[in-house]
């Protein structure tokens, strides 16, 4: 278990590694756009990764049922679960919309216990709790000015129940990821789900009229592209599966909804983002929620 929940971390501070870098390519073109580029870079760096730890002997193992239930994954979490998560950002802003949909790792571990027999600990309920509430001290914005207090009713309700649905989706999606992995190479198994979101990213892009902004690309961009590429997808997609696969998917969306805390210092140290207070009281929090799950 012990290389498993390092495996979690390294997946977690990969993943605060990627906000940063999509919060740089969310200034230079569109969302969908570098969403569609960076997983067909990905996917180029990736195959080769397959071959060199030997996942092309898995290929055998692909069989329809666990290459759906990999699509399945990839669409409730990267085209159901955004979408919804923009939704509610729409509606509620972030300060409403971010403690709500980052309660995930709990419907991952409340949903774990029927569907896959994990025993559903009282240490790790509470831990789960604990960790999320850290990472909102966290990460919740500053300013009023995100919260849209002057909407009626409706649209409030709208929103948190997008909130919740997606919350709900990336919760499932994780545990579904169990089905699918078992016993393939975590390379391969992201590789199968990658052109899926190249193709779906794209087109939406293309029908936004965005795909044109490939022409205004510099060097910088370019390798900026390529980098989120290798991180997000190479690194931390990978890094993901391979730890639901070692100590299942309660503890991996546990440990990795930690990433807002690793975000911190380095926000401070690339792009000059001085810590609040708060981020403080949310580590210690953290660092408690972490020990209750992992003890």
């Amino acid at each position: 278990m012990g290389w498993g929940i390092a495996i979690a971390f390294m997946q977690a501070v990969c993943w605060a590694g990627t906000g940063l870098l999509l919060k740089q390519l969310s200034t230079k073109m569109d969302l969908y756009l570098a969403n569609g580029l960076r997983a067909l870079i990905g996917l180029a760096f990736l195959l080769p990764v397959v071959w060199i730890t030997g996942g092309q002997a898995d290929v055998a193992l692909l069989t329809p049922y666990r290459v759906g239930v990999l699509l399945l994954t990839i669409v409730l979490g990267a085209l159901i679960g955004e979408v919804l998560y923009i939704g509610a950002l729409k509606r509620l802003g972030v300060g409403r919309t971010l403690p709500i949909s980052n309660c995930h790792p709990l419907f991952t571990v409340l949903l774990s216990a029927p569907l896959l027999g994990e025993p559903l600990r009282l240490p790790i309920i509470i831990g789960a709790v604990v960790v999320l509430l850290g990472v909102y001290v966290v990460a919740r914005p500053d300013s009023r000015k995100q919260h849209p207090d002057h909407v009626d009713a409706r649209t409030i309700s709208t929103g948190i129940a997008m909130a919740v649905g997606a919350a709900l989706c990336w919760g499932l999606g994780t545990v579904i990821l169990a089905f699918g992995t078992e016993a393939i190479n975590p390379a391969l198994a992201n590789a199968v789900r990658l052109p899926l979101v190249v193709l779906a990213s794209l087109a939406i892009a293309a029908r936004r009229g965005t795909v044109a902004q490939i022409k205004g690309f510099d060097r910088g961009t370019v390798v900026l592209l390529i980098v989120a590429g290798i991180v997000s997808w190479v690194l931390t997609r990978t890094l993901y599966v391979a730890a639901v696969q070692k100590i299942g998917p309660s503890m991996t969306a546990i440990i990795g909804a930690t990433a807002p805390v690793y975000a911190i210092p380095m926000s401070w140290a690339l792009i000059g983002e001085r810590p609040r207070r708060s981020a403080l009281a949310g580590t210690v929090l953290t660092v408690i929620g972490i020990i209750l799950v992992v003890r």
